[in-house]
């Protein structure tokens, strides 16, 4: 979670730039999320208390299928 905080923190900083925003650099950060996020389910579906499993399952899904095919795909 730690690296996945960093990955998020670090593409809003490169968010405030005021001249040209370095987006080769934002969309590897994103890959590099969700990549995170697909190698590392059972860590993060783990730490989930009981009575949130079921939305936390929900967001972790659409998550997952609402944007890993835009960024894997290119």
């Amino acid at each position: 979670m730690k690296a996945i905080e960093a990955s998020l923190e670090n593409i809003s900083f490169l968010l405030r730039i005021p001249q040209r925003k370095p987006y080769g650099t934002m969309e590897g950060n994103v890959k590099k999320v969700l990549k995170i996020a697909m190698d590392e389910k059972d860590s993060i579906m783990g730490s989930i208390p009981a009575d949130l499993k079921e939305k936390g399952s929900t967001l972790y899904a659409s998550l997952i299928d609402g944007k890993v095919s835009e960024f894997i795909s290119k």
